[in-house]
């Protein structure tokens, strides 16, 4: 191997004396007496600065310097560095976009959960509807456009009677539409598993739901009640999830 001295050291082991040498890139050597005082006949040949070519041996497992062959000064090779590489690949490309596009995602769906929460929302309530949000943006569904109405303020004069029982009617009334809504848009969403799935639907609803199979897909699931359009829509995500 090729290397220039960087540092040379007196040193002793049981009595015997031998220099303690320090390469430019850190390898420390051993320059013993050598076979018949071969090597130490040479150590005035040593001089810092200067590259040789050393002549490694091996006894009882570990390296010793056999000789050492003076080459020049300063001549010893500089390590090349690790290239980085010059592009990205496709699938470097590939994970830096999907990984971008879930930051997007994530973020615009914590916007829209800030914007549409109530005054008392809570976090876990915002953070609830952003996760709904995102799933719907990552299965490419479409959010449905209909705009809420807007609630009816009492009137003036009078002071309007609220009881309890008329907030559990009216929250009652949120989640019947809530959950109309979210069975419309999976229904949407359904439409492209069957698609993609080559899902036998007619048959499926004949077994699980005996209701009238005639026409076309649309006209059958029209004719199922809210709890058979959540049985299929469960169905379908079973047969997306084996995709």
């Amino acid at each position: 191997m090729i290397g220039t001295i960087a540092n040379i050291q007196d040193d002793a082991y049981e009595g015997k004396d031998f220099k303690k040498v320090t390469l430019g890139d850190g390898k420390v050597l051993n320059v013993k007496y050598g076979k018949g005082g071969s090597l130490k006949a040479k150590w005035g040949e040593l001089v810092e600065g200067q590259t040789y070519e050393w002549v490694m041996g091996e006894y009882n497992g570990k390296p010793f310097v056999r000789d050492f062959i003076f080459v020049g000064k300063g001549l010893a090779p500089t390590p090349k560095l690790a290239e980085a590489p010059d592009k990205m690949t496709p699938d470097m490309w590939a994970d830096k976009d999907k990984v971008t596009r879930l930051s997007i995602e994530r973020q615009t769906s914590v916007k829209c959960a800030c914007e549409i929460a109530s005054d008392d929302a809570t976090i876990e309530q915002i953070l609830e509807t952003a996760e709904k949000i995102a799933g719907w943006i990552a299965n490419g569904v479409v959010i449905p456009t209909e705009t809420p109405k807007p609630a009816q303020k009492a009137t003036t004069g009078a002071k309007a009677q609220v009881t309890t029982k008329d907030v559990d009617v009216e929250l009652a009334e949120s989640e019947i539409v809530a959950d109309k809504a979210d069975i419309k848009v999976n229904m949407d969403w359904l439409i492209d598993v069957i698609k993609t799935t080559k899902w036998d639907i007619v048959a499926w609803v004949k077994d699980n739901c005996k209701v009238e199979t005639k026409g076309g897909i649309n006209q059958i699931v029209a004719r199922l009640d809210n709890d058979q359009k959540k049985l299929l829509i469960k169905h379908g995500q079973e047969l997306e999830n084996l995709k």
